[in-house]
């Protein structure tokens, strides 16, 4: 009777070569992708473009109803501006003054999160007056245009020197310096700002922006801050811009003109 051979089972790794170049082939691909994410630029205004594009075309759902917006994306993309945004601000302002005023007369800073313009005395006063001049209609109104754009709350801060208040009719320059800011808020008002966006507020000569020493400096001190809470980072203030609606949500994007084919011949 034969005998019966018991088979004996080895352990043998079998390599298969295919599966080893497509392992190492997919952790290059990953390693050079994440290589482009880190040396990747955002063109933010783009990035607008291109998300209210996406919400115009899937906003709408089935059955009519419309998707509640997220603000978690746009929020998550940094729409801060720029010292090249700062200072188209700083020009477009400046140009509406007149010519023997406009040096100087107008600055825009970004301190921390805010956005502040800084218009000088003698570009909204005549000196030692609290009634504004007609040449300051055309700067308000074109800082109003911006506000109406955004919903950042606005502190109109009055400021001046050690020294005009005492030759006006105000007491000190405490006084001198919330009357201003007054007039600047009235203005805003009657433009359409509402007054529960704005505050008024008065450091008279407490926060000089020199040594108000000369007459000079004495004029640099005597202004109005219009102080823009969170501005900075306030998309409606890269100049220039528009507002668009796309899909029921409102986008701010570059006022560039459109250019349009003219068409010729007939229509069937």
């Amino acid at each position: 009777m034969a005998k019966k051979v018991k088979k004996r089972f080895v352990d043998q790794i079998v390599v298969d070569p295919f599966t080893v170049q497509f392992c190492a082939l997919s952790v290059i691909l990953l390693a050079f992708f994440i290589l482009l994410n880190t040396m990747a630029t955002i063109d933010q205004e783009k990035m607008r473009v291109v998300i209210g594009s996406l919400i115009g075309t899937f906003g709408r759902m089935p059955g009519g109803e419309t998707e509640s917006p997220d603000d978690g994306m746009l929020n998550s993309v940094n729409f801060s501006l720029t010292t090249e945004d700062r200072d188209e601000l700083t020009e477009r302002l400046a140009s509406l003054m007149p010519d023997e005023t406009r040096q100087g007369g107008i600055d825009v800073e970004i301190r921390d999160e805010d956005l502040v313009f800084i218009l000088q005395g003698d570009a909204l006063f005549e000196e030692g007056e609290d009634t504004l001049i007609e040449e300051a209609a055309p700067i308000l109104s074109d800082i109003v245009q911006m506000l109406g754009q955004s919903g950042c709350l606005i502190t109109i801060e009055g400021h001046t020197d050690r020294e005009s208040a005492y030759r006006t009719s105000f007491e000190t320059p405490w006084w001198f310096a919330a009357a201003r800011a007054a007039r600047v808020y009235d203005d805003f008002l009657d433009r359409g700002i509402s007054h529960s966006r704005m505050t008024v507020a008065s450091l008279g000569a407490v926060r000089p922006q020199s040594a108000d020493e000369t007459e000079q400096q004495h004029a640099f001190n005597r202004r109005v801050e219009i102080v823009v809470h969170e501005g900075a980072h306030e998309p409606a203030f890269r100049s220039p811009t528009q507002m668009v609606d796309v899909g029921g949500f409102t986008f701010v994007v570059p006022a560039e003109p459109i250019e349009t084919a003219e068409v010729s011949g007939e229509v069937e």
